[in-house]
């Protein structure tokens, strides 16, 4: 079946009126509590992309035009939904009073600190959208485990066990595949790019020259030979909390070289992708920022082991449109071992 790139609108916009701008109940309380403080802030339009023009043409395409086709979509229509706020937050007026404006085109929303003066602006809009509170999410996986703040590890001596019991040996034995050749953004707390068993596993940008201070692939990121800090805005996406360190051992630990453990894909290239903290926490903008850049450079799929914050609309789409643009979106079930079909658990829920 064809992938659309239509995008469904969920309960959050159920009670939205056609063309009038929602404050969400959290973003109105967050507002009457903060006192003239910024607020964290994602718009989020209803249906950002209609491009039924596309609907058929998306599976004749190969994997890298259809990624190609999906993003250059996207960033249009962002470009021409988001006019109106943008007005609004360049105001000079409102200038003090705005921080962060980021456009996260894979999610069709507008990323921004902002004071509840210019959110109250924002909601007088004439646009299908609806202003929310930006959520966190925390660390769901290998948190009980003995990584956090051991950033040397990258993972314990049991995920040879759990190796064995998915059947992973079987796969590399007996057809062969370890890996290679898959790119796998990993979205975490960053990775320790020196650990012996990652070294040579990690994904390595060769259309940027390191350490020249240029952008030479015109990606908008400079330098980022190893993948990129959204939280820092840099290019040193190294692990100041150890649990991505600990999951990027799971996914492709060296095997065979008789240091810590072997991971599941121990041929995979992996791209360090920062957005949760030192103390293991990190925004749903930052999250998205991930998954277009993991998107952009071209992954076969996303790594996600944390959760929390509960749904959001801006995630679900930014989901949708990488799946649309070809690009699996794995995500941790969480630590407590509960049913997710009755109480669900994001963005694994998703």
């Amino acid at each position: 079946l064809a992938l659309s790139l239509s995008l469904i609108t969920l309960s959050l916009f159920a009670a939205a009126q056609a063309d009038a701008v929602k404050i969400h109940p959290e973003l109105q309380a967050a507002m009457a509590d903060k006192n003239g403080d910024l607020l964290p802030v994602l718009m989020v339009y209803e249906n950002p992309v209609a491009a039924e023009d596309l609907v058929l043409e998306l599976d004749r395409l190969s994997p890298e035009k259809r990624r190609k086709k999906v993003l250059e979509a996207l960033k249009k229509k962002s470009q021409k939904i988001h006019r109106n706020a943008i007005i609004i937050l360049d105001d000079p007026e409102n200038r003090p009073e705005v921080e962060d404006v980021v456009h996260l085109y894979m999610a069709g929303a507008l990323a921004f600190r902002a004071s509840s003066n210019v959110v109250q602006q924002l909601g007088g809009l004439v646009d299908n959208a609806m202003l929310c509170l930006d959520k966190s999410y925390d660390m769901t996986a290998a948190t009980s485990r003995g990584a956090i703040g051991e950033p040397n590890k990258a993972a314990r001596a049991d995920t040879v066990w759990s190796v064995k019991y998915i059947n992973a040996d079987k796969v590399w034995n007996q057809l062969g595949f370890t890996g290679d050749g898959v790119i796998v953004g990993h979205i975490d707390s960053g990775v320790d790019i020196d650990h012996p068993d990652l070294v040579h596993r990690l994904w390595n940008n060769v259309d940027e020259i390191p350490g020249n201070g240029i952008d030479d692939d015109g990606n908008g990121f400079i330098d980022d030979v190893r993948g990129w800090d959204f939280i820092n805005n840099d290019n040193d996406p190294m692990d100041d909390n150890g649990h991505g360190t600990h999951c990027s051992g799971t996914i492709g630990g060296v095997g065979d070289n008789g240091i810590g453990v072997a991971g599941v894909n121990w041929n995979v290239s992996i791209m360090p992708l920062k957005f949760l903290s030192a103390s293991g926490s990190g925004g749903t903008d930052d999250a998205i920022e991930c998954i277009e850049y993991a998107t952009m450079m071209g992954v076969n799929l996303t790594s996600n082991s944390w959760g929390g914050g509960g749904f959001s609309e801006a995630m679900r789409q930014a989901i949708e449109d990488a799946g649309n643009a070809n690009i699996l979106f794995v995500a941790a079930a969480g630590n407590s071992s509960s049913n997710t079909d009755t109480s669900p658990h994001y963005p694994s829920s998703y």
